[in-house]
């Protein structure tokens, strides 16, 4: 986010992520090398800025036999 506040001066006021399990779709067989249906964990993020407008959105899954997530928010 600092990029986005150094290069464009639009700051983030607040973030809504989710985490959940779900069946992985034709997008997820094709990257993470799996059979459509197996279990996946989903990430998703909306990022605001003020006013309420969406600057980032970010959709993840990875594999749910080899998944790790981590942050950190300074």
């Amino acid at each position: 986010y600092d990029v986005l506040e150094a290069k464009f001066g639009t700051h983030i006021v607040r973030a809504d992520e989710t985490l959940q399990a779900r069946a992985a779709r034709a997008q997820d067989v094709a990257i993470l090398g799996i059979a459509r249906e197996e279990p996946v964990i989903a990430i998703e993020r909306l990022a605001y800025t003020y006013g309420d407008t969406i600057v980032e959105v970010r959709l993840a899954a990875g594999r749910s036999d080899n998944f790790r997530y981590e942050i950190e928010l300074r």
